[in-house]
């Protein structure tokens, strides 16, 4: 069942691929948190992630997502349970709370706004969950050589199964598009 339950959420990261070769192609892993205020109350889920892409070098991005739709249930049967919500960044918790997702990297910072669409797909049997996400990022400037930065990145995750009472789920991302200095 496990195997079933990751080859499902990987749909929405299999979508990402057909951008590769694309100016900025970034691969990271990210850390969410707060999972059970969200499951609970729809309170946002902070992330910090650290990244590795050719334009960018080393990198770590932070931010959080901010759920605009409510969780809906969109196919359950005895073995699972699939639940999307739309979101948007929230407040960046590490940079004064402003709703932007930052990109520290060889150059300064890359400042993005995005929308995306979210998944977690439920294992009934074992209680685990994988968390997985497309988002459309725009860049909307920055610091240093970013400072008037534009540009559009997509993002796709998917997070390692997840036991449901967990607080923090660990994922990988891939972001690709173009940013213009």
């Amino acid at each position: 069942m496990l195997r079933h339950l990751t080859s499902i959420a990987v749909m929405s990261v299999l979508l990402c691929s057909g951008a590769s070769g694309a100016e900025y192609d970034a691969v990271g892993v990210v850390r969410f948190s707060n999972l059970q205020g969200f499951l609970s109350n729809l309170e946002d889920v902070p992330l910090i992630a650290k990244q590795f892409s050719e334009f960018n070098g080393v990198a770590l991005q932070t931010g959080s997502i901010r759920p605009n739709s409510v969780p809906e249930t969109v196919f359950e049967d005895n073995e699972i349970e699939i639940i999307q919500f739309e979101g948007v960044q929230g407040p960046n918790p590490y940079f004064g709370n402003r709703e932007l997702q930052i990109i520290i990297g060889r150059g300064g910072q890359i400042h993005c706004t995005w929308v995306a669409e979210f998944t977690i797909v439920i294992d009934k049997a074992t209680a685990l969950a994988v968390f997985s996400g497309d988002g459309q990022f725009t860049v909307v400037g920055g610091t240093g050589r970013y400072e008037n930065a534009t540009g559009s990145l997509q993002t796709c995750f998917e997070s390692e199964p997840t036991p449901l009472t967990a607080d923090s789920a660990i994922a990988t991302y891939t972001q690709v598009g173009t940013i213009n200095p």
